[in-house]
């Protein structure tokens, strides 16, 4: 059963509740579920380096770059409670996806750590405690017969494999992209020129299927080269 706003409120405040979240923020209670906020503590391919939110204030995600976040808030869950993840919709639009969870298992303790990729051709700030996140929690039918005991329990703050999972991408800058894109065309130019003259010395006409070939690959490319800004 998905929890209600009223319910996620009795769960949270009452002394025997099954969800703690700390800090608790009333007014982060949707309809039917509860937006967590970016927390104190984010790493990015392109920085190659953890920022500390709570001074610097954001962090910012570039184009193509992998980052891992971590919530404000802590979650403990009982065993008859669990959590289901997303991003918030704002997020989400602006082209970053979430690449961990999607689940709370029941009997679970701590913060969350998020990856996140940006897919947009903007770079995108994610500004310490605003909201970033969205939990549903569902009561269970029945109590679980072995909660939670894996290796992100009890984890408060990014870890060494949290880390290196990040320090150890290779990031693509769009700049780089384009002048890989750029190159390409260029190659392909050439390579026109090349075939041509090859064809003039010899005095015959390739294949069609290969002129075809090139010429669609030419624009192509050409095509993409247009679309990133």
């Amino acid at each position: 059963m998905v929890l209600t706003d009223q319910d996620i409120r009795e769960e949270v405040t009452s002394p025997d509740g099954g969800i703690v979240i700390a800090p608790f923020d009333p007014d982060a209670v949707q309809p039917a579920s509860y937006d967590l906020r970016v927390g104190g503590q984010a790493a990015t391919s392109e920085s190659r380096k953890v920022t500390d939110l709570a001074s610097e204030g954001l962090v910012e995600i570039k184009p193509g770059d992998f980052a891992v976040v971590s919530t404000l808030e802590e979650i403990r869950l009982d065993d008859q409670h669990v959590g289901r993840f997303g991003l918030t919709s704002t997020h989400a639009r602006s082209g970053l996806i979430a690449t961990a969870g999607p689940q709370i298992d029941p009997g679970f303790h701590g913060r969350l750590t998020i990856g996140l990729t940006n897919l947009s051709t903007n770079a995108i700030p994610l500004v310490y405690k605003d909201p970033f996140l969205t939990v549903e929690f569902h009561r269970l039918g029945k109590r679980v017969a072995k909660p939670y005991t894996g290796r992100y329990q009890d984890r408060v703050a990014l870890a060494p494999d949290d880390i290196r999972s990040v320090l150890d991408r290779q990031y693509t800058s769009q700049t780089d992209m384009m002048l890989t894109l750029q190159s390409l065309v260029r190659t392909v130019d050439s390579l026109k020129d090349t075939i041509h003259g090859v064809e003039k010395s010899l005095n015959v006409r390739l294949p069609l299927w290969l002129a075809v070939f090139l010429v669609l690959f030419s624009g192509i490319v050409a095509a993409i080269v247009a679309w990133v800004p």
